[in-house]
This record gives C-alpha cells, sequence and structure tokens, in this order.
C-alpha cells in the first residue's frame, strides 16, 4: 500500500474517501462534539471537526463559562468524556489536573516534585496531556513519564527517560508530550522512544539526535508504519516496529531549538523552526528525504501551523500568515498578535494572541479576514494552543496560571 491510498488516526489506517465520507456524516450532525484528546488534536494537525459552535461573536459574544487556576507552566489541554486535563506549577509541583468541562469543578488532581525550569521565560510544565481508554499520560520537563488512572487519578506507572535510555536534559528542558499510537507510548528525549503503554516497559529508543523540545507524529513510508521525528539534528523518519532509522533531513537552527510539531500530509512533511531559520516541506515518498521548497515565509518558533485548502496558516514569527501548501509562497501577512498560537475548525482560524486575545479570523488565502475578537485572559507571552471541544474553547496564560473555558454555543 502506499501513503496516498491509506493515512492513520490515532493508529488506525483509513482510506481517505472513508475519511471523506466520514467528515460529512459528521459535519451533518447537529451539533456534533469532538474530544481533543491530545496535543494538536484528534489527528495531530491542529483541526477540530466540532460543528454547531457559534461563530457570530458579534451578535453575541462568548461569555467566559468558568475560570481555573493551574499555576505556571505552557502545556496545552486535553479534553475527553466531558473531562478537561491540564498542568501547571505551584510551590515546587507539577499538577495534572482534571477538571468537570461542564462546571470547572475539580474532580482530582495528581502533584509531584519538580524544577520550574524557568530559564529565559517562566517555566513549568509543558507536556500536553494524552488520553487513551481510561488512562492520562503526561512528561514533566526532567523526562519523567506518567501514566494514571484518568477518573481518579491514581498513578499506575512512572518511568525516568534519563535513566531508561540516558536521556539529557536539553537547556530549555523536554517541552514534547507523550502521543498514543496503538501498544505505544511515544515520546521524544533526543532519543525517541516507544514504551509499552500499559507497562511503561521500553520496546525501542532511537539513535540520540540532539535536544529534544517536539512531539513525534505517525506516518506512513511507502508499506512501513513510522514516526517523523523533529529533534535538534533535524527531520528523522523512524521505523515505527523498532526505531531504526528510515531517512533523515539535517536542519540546523539556533541554540538547537526545533520546538514545532511536524505536520505531516501523505507522503510531505512541514517542518517549521524560529530564530529566522524558516520552513520546508520534505517529500518521504521513496524513503528519501527530498526538499521540495525552503524558504523563510513561515516561522513557526513554538507552535505548529495548520493546513486547510491547500494553504498552510500559522504565526511567522510575531505574525499571522498564510503561505501556499505546494510551493511556499506567502499569500498575506498580519500582525498585531505577537508569538502566539492557533487551530482551525470550520474554516475560520481560532488564535489566541500573546495577549490573551482570543481573535476568529477566515481562513482565506485572498487576504486576513478578521471575524471578531475577545480578551479572553491578561498577562503576557501567551504561547500555549488554545483547545475547541463541546462548544467551549479553553486557553490559559503562562505566568499568571489561569485556565478559561469560553462558551461558544451561541446560546
Amino acid at each position: 500500500m502506499t501513503l496516498i491510498q491509506y493515512g492513520q488516526i490515532r493508529g488506525f489506517f483509513y482510506r481517505p474517501s472513508l475519511l471523506a465520507a466520514l467528515l460529512l456524516l459528521m459535519s451533518q450532525v447537529p451539533g456534533h462534539a469532538e474530544d481533543w484528546p491530545q496535543f494538536r488534536g484528534p489527528n495531530q494537525d491542529g483541526i477540530s471537526t466540532e460543528t454547531g459552535w457559534s461563530t457570530d461573536w458579534v451578535t453575541q459574544e462568548p461569555r467566559i463559562a468558568w475560570k481555573a487556576r493551574l499555576g505556571t507552566g505552557y502545556s496545552s489541554m486535553a479534553v475527553a468524556n466531558e473531562k478537561v486535563y491540564a498542568m501547571g506549577h505551584v510551590d515546587e509541583k507539577d499538577i495534572l489536573y482534571c477538571f468537570d468541562a461542564a462546571t470547572g469543578n475539580e474532580v482530582w488532581r495528581y502533584e509531584y516534585d519538580a524544577e520550574i525550569r524557568d530559564k529565559q521565560h517562566e517555566g513549568g510544565p509543558a507536556a500536553t496531556p494524552s488520553i487513551d481508554g481510561d488512562r492520562v499520560y503526561t512528561a514533566s520537563r526532567d523526562g519523567r513519564i506518567f501514566c494514571l488512572n484518568k477518573d481518579n487519578g491514581t498513578l499506575i506507572w512512572m518511568k525516568r527517560m534519563t535513566d531508561e535510555v540516558n536521556a539529557k536534559i536539553p537547556t530549555w528542558a523536554f517541552a514534547g508530550s507523550p502521543i498514543i499510537w496503538n501498544q505505544y507510548l511515544i515520546f521524544d528525549a533526543g532519543r525517541t522512544v516507544a514504551l509499552d503503554k500499559q507497562t511503561g516497559e521500553l520496546i525501542w529508543k532511537s539513535k540520540d539526535y540532539g535536544s529534544a523540545y517536539s512531539t513525534p507524529v505517525p506516518m506512513t513510508v511507502g508499506d512501513r508504519q513510522a514516526f517523523a521525528s523533529f529533534p535538534e539534528f533535524g527531520l528523522v523518519i523512524l521505523d515505527a516496529k523498532d526505531g531504526s532509522e528510515i531517512c533523515r533531513h539535517e536542519w540546523e537552527t539556533n541554540y538547537g531549538v526545533n520546538a514545532a510539531m511536524p505536520l505531516v500530509v501523505e507522503n510531505k512533511v512541514f517542518i517549521s523552526s524560529g530564530y529566522n531559520r524558516g520552513c520546508a516541506l520534505i517529500d518521504i515518498a521513496d524513503g528519501d528525504a527530498t526538499v521540495l521548497w525552503e524558504n523563510t515565509h513561515m516561522r513557526n518558533h513554538m507552535n505548529g501551523s495548520v493546513l486547510f485548502e491547500g494553504h498552510l496558516y500559522g504565526f511567522d514569527d510575531k505574525e499571522v500568515a498564510c503561505i501556499d501548501f505546494e510551493t511556499g509562497e506567502t499569500q498575506w501577512s498580519q500582525g498585531g498578535l505577537g508569538k502566539g498560537s492557533l487551530i482551525l475548525s470550520d474554516g475560520k482560524l481560532i488564535c489566541l494572541s500573546d495577549r490573551g486575545e482570543l481573535v476568529l479570523v477566515k481562513a482565506d488565502p485572498s487576504g486576513y479576514n478578521e471575524i471578531a475578537r475577545i480578551q479572553a485572559l491578561g498577562g503576557k507571552n501567551l504561547w500555549t494552543q488554545p483547545v475547541l471541544s463541546g462548544k467551549q474553547i479553553y486557553a490559559r496564560n503562562n505566568s499568571k496560571g489561569d485556565l478559561v473555558a469560553v462558551d461558544v454555543s451561541g446560546s
């Protein structure tokens, strides 16, 4: 089978024709709500298929449904089965919280001792929790992987990557998120590792590719299941069965920071980095890494881009930008939101500025078309990606540690 024939959602392979039919069916169901069980959403592409949420913020401005205090941190949120999972740092402890999505009431919390690791930023946890079955998984800045019962917060197992694979804590500490794929938990600790998600036992480890701040993505190369990893060395494609290298493309960035998650589209991988490094589209169809184009038109410092109808939308350093996926040419760019983040749903970009504004923008390559904006949070340097689930947008600030649930039901 070829990558064009098959894709992957959370470890299951599908035909694109079946996916299109599924998405069409979901779009026809009134008020379809979608869980957001891991970083960058169900398909790790920053896109929600949720329908029925209100985009008319002018007639009826969204209200804050509830608010919670997390503590300092940069991790995004996971939402599953009407529960919200989020992290923060308070008094030398990292805390994983579980909240009721409807009320914001705390269901449980799990705490562990941790350094804040605030080198040149506020610090705190950076990994987004991942939900799979009856378990929630997360990672600390020093490379500990935790598996807990998602209903009551009971610890099931914990593994230290510094012990398991001799991982070295990078300059800004680990920032990638664990992902669940089939029976594996995948985490990039410089060496990409696969753990048994049930027991935490090491299944395989890759070579050491340097400092790791990003999150791997599943993909298919020919008839091989694989992962696209983006450590300090650059883009590395690893065989899912044993972590061996299929191919790689060196991508040197100032300070060794490649933080944005790769975006896999069929047989192509889009990578982007900050510090004026830029972006590239790389073809992996034949098992070799072939650069299709490379430029500085999209510089994703921390948060990745989304693809919609042949165009990439993302934060090019301090500007929201749109570039053509096939050519890399800039269609438009717009300042004013700082180093923010975005996701996409219903053809709209849901942007969070680095000053706490939620901004709704039409995903249109012809120009920047802002629909509405509200001030959802205070603070500065808000670098954490928002989440849409159950007609609520979840957003957090970093130093203050506030989490808000913004009601976009339109009711």
